[in-house]
């Protein structure tokens, strides 16, 4: 890959498919899935690297889907994961996003399915520099972990996490969470209808 392109992107599709084993680095955005109604699956290992941009990109996605024990995306210069009106059922190892120019990770009407609910994290949720939100979760539903989370925005402004606006139904867990913030709450939860956040460890 280089500085200026996709690893893998999917637009205006209705098709179901399914990618195996699956590296991407050494690109701006990893997976942009746009404007989609199909389900795209990502099994048997995904491993996303990215220099100037977000992990993975799904806006109006269909249905995403990645299983396995060893998922990870690094992202720098973007989120780690910047998904909106999709449905997703994931698991990661890990996540990362270092100094992205906007959150470090973002859902926005996002409905989680399957085995894990919507997000699930085995390992660790890293997240430093990010100029807006750490964590986002607004207008969404379903099950999300975290993991072992760390949030670093002492050197930018705004909510280490924010959960806001969630109609449904929404569980939030962290095995262990760690904010810093230089101007902005460390953990800031508003107009949730439904909301059961869990920190353990902490």
């Amino acid at each position: 890959g280089n500085a200026g392109s996709t690893g893998i992107q999917v637009r205006n599709s209705d098709a179901s498919i399914t990618f195996n084993n699956t590296t991407i680095e050494n690109v701006a955005i990893g997976i942009d899935l746009s404007t989609n109604t199909g389900t795209y699956t990502f099994q048997n290992g995904l491993s996303v690297t990215t220099m100037d941009g977000p992990g993975i990109l799904s806006d109006t996605g269909g249905t995403l889907v990645i299983t396995g024990a060893t998922n990870s995306v690094t992202a720098t210069g973007g989120p780690a994961l910047d998904i909106s009106s999709t449905t997703v059922d994931m698991t990661f190892a890990s996540l990362s996003s270092t100094d992205s120019a906007s959150q470090g990770i973002v859902f926005v009407g996002v409905t989680g399915t399957g085995a894990t609910g919507g997000l699930l994290v085995t390992g660790t949720t890293t997240l430093i520099g990010p100029v807006g939100t750490g964590i986002g979760i607004v207008a969404s539903q379903g099950t999300y972990d975290f993991g072992t989370a760390t949030v670093d925005k002492s050197m930018t402004n705004g909510s280490g996490v924010r959960l806001a606006n969630n109609g449904g139904v929404l569980a939030v867990t962290f095995q262990d969470l760690n904010v810093t913030t230089s101007a902005g709450p460390g953990l800031l939860t508003l107009g949730n209808a439904d909301l059961t956040l869990t920190v353990l460890n902490n």
